[in-house]
């Protein structure tokens, strides 16, 4: 997944699963009402050039509270795309095939204080084979497919960039 801002948002827009009553989201994560979540930590972009991801192979989830622990971006070396996301803030919660989700895109890899948007996001989810689907609600409709890979404390997505260009892996570890 390229981790344009848009992209971003869709992923966090179908990470998200509780039924909640009122829905909006923002930018700014901690007026939104879609959840109660806040985007927490902070993991930098490791560039990953000429490399390959690991395929997904799909896995039963466990359901609870994720925090983003790893964000790899793979791209060929003589790419003139780059992540828009050179950083990001990410907690996901799944629970009774819901999703809730709090995300925030930062500038710089290196730096906490470059925050350049981010959002927040609920619905429910549902799988098949490897493929992970975010059936948003709020704070609008759509659904995104992601392809994924699980382990017991582990969830791995894979998102192409939509010019092919490149490829974001991001990395939940369970709470």
């Amino acid at each position: 997944m390229s981790f344009a801002l848009s992209n971003h948002r869709a992923l966090a827009a179908l990470l998200l699963g509780a039924s909640m009553v009122a829905c909006s989201g923002d930018d700014d994560d901690s007026s939104a009402t879609c959840t109660s979540l806040h985007s927490e930590g902070f993991v930098g972009a490791t560039l990953k050039y000429d490399a390959t991801p690991e395929l997904p192979t799909g896995g039963e989830i466990t359901e609870g509270t994720y925090h983003l622990t790893e964000y790899s971006v793979y791209l060929s070396s003589d790419s003139l795309v780059l992540p828009k996301c050179n950083g990001l803030s990410d907690v996901l919660l799944l629970s009774s095939g819901g999703f809730e989700h709090a995300l925030s895109c930062y500038f710089d890899a290196n730096d906490p204080d470059s925050r350049v948007g981010g959002g927040v996001y609920a619905g429910n989810y549902f799988l098949a084979d490897t493929d992970f689907s975010f059936n948003q609600k709020c704070p609008n409709a759509k659904i995104e497919t992601f392809s994924y890979s699980a382990e017991p404390a582990t969830l791995r997505f894979l998102s192409p960039d939509p010019t092919g260009s490149l490829t974001s892996e991001l990395v939940w570890t369970l709470e």
